[in-house]
């Protein structure tokens, strides 16, 4: 008998039970097992809603989204059936139906979609991704966005963004205010700013771009410097390079026009429309 309390005490000692907090704890000093909404704990804890989760080492597993705002950080697995409740995630996040939150770093995944005010490292949506902030490389079913996109974005159906630099991929289009690096859709490429390589099925378009815009239908825009290539090329108001068309229109041109239509505005009035080629250097 002796020894059988005594080997209890010992187990209660090494694997004490205790419960505070919300949660039955299985472990010592905050490390094991945790069933319930514990505060703080290293290991497994396994919770319905989380309300005053402030620090999770490990493994983290909610059912049911958070109860009242996301709050606290799980630094390991963070995995939740409805939705991941933590307010930051340092690691895996899994997110069965979907997952959302402040910050994620590491790897995201969602299985209706993923969102956040940060996300930092690859993510998959299987409907889409949004944050206010994606940094590193992420896919969505139907599209990915945000306020500001750098690495790589692919969306089934379009990327948007207000900023993007890195590269783009929309199976319909790629749009935004600022794009910087390679933009490619399958029907089309816009915004208001475009750096870099676009490549747009039907067309690309916007204020202002620099560097390679390519076509299958209409290039337009108010200002290009650089090359563009499509069935229409219009430049609004100045082209400082060349256009490549079967019709290039321009109101001022600084290089070359080749198509079989080309208009320069800036031209004298009998050099402003050439078949072939149109030439003007300031």
């Amino acid at each position: 008998m002796k020894r059988i309390l005594a080997a209890g005490a010992i187990a209660a000692l090494l694997c004490g039970t205790a419960i505070a907090g919300g949660s039955i704890d299985l472990g010592y000093r905050n490390s094991g097992v945790s069933f319930g909404d514990s505060e703080r704990w290293n290991g497994i804890r396994l919770n319905w809603a989380d309300r005053d989760l402030e620090v999770a080492n490990g493994l983290s597993f909610t059912v049911w989204k958070p109860a009242g705002q996301s709050r606290g950080a799980v630094h390991g697995i963070a995995v939740g059936l409805v939705g991941v409740s933590a307010d930051h995630v340092d690691g895996v996040t899994v997110g069965l139906l979907g997952a959302g939150g402040g910050a994620f770093r590491g790897i995201m995944l969602g299985g209706l979609g993923a969102g956040g005010d940060r996300m930092e490292g690859i993510g998959i949506g299987g409907l889409g991704l949004g944050a206010d902030r994606l940094v590193g490389i992420y896919a969505g079913g139907l599209g990915i966005g945000g306020d500001h996109l750098s690495g790589v974005a692919v969306g089934g159906l379009g990327v948007g963004g207000d900023r993007i630099r890195g590269i783009a991929v929309g199976g319909l289009g790629v749009g935004g205010d600022a794009l910087a690096g390679l933009m490619a859709g399958g029907l089309g490429v816009g915004g208001d700013a475009l750096d870099g390589l676009a490549v747009g099925g039907l067309g690309v378009g916007g204020d202002r771009a620099r560097g390679v815009m390519l076509a299958g239908g209409y290039n337009r825009f108010d200002r290009l410097d650089g090359l563009g290539v499509g069935a229409l090329c219009r430049i609004k108001e100045r082209l400082n390079g060349v256009t490549l068309g079967l019709v290039n229109i321009t109101r001022s041109l600084n290089g070359a026009q080749i198509g079989l239509v080309n208009y320069a505005g800036n031209n004298p009035p009998l050099l402003r429309i050439l078949p072939g080629i149109n030439l003007h250097i300031d």
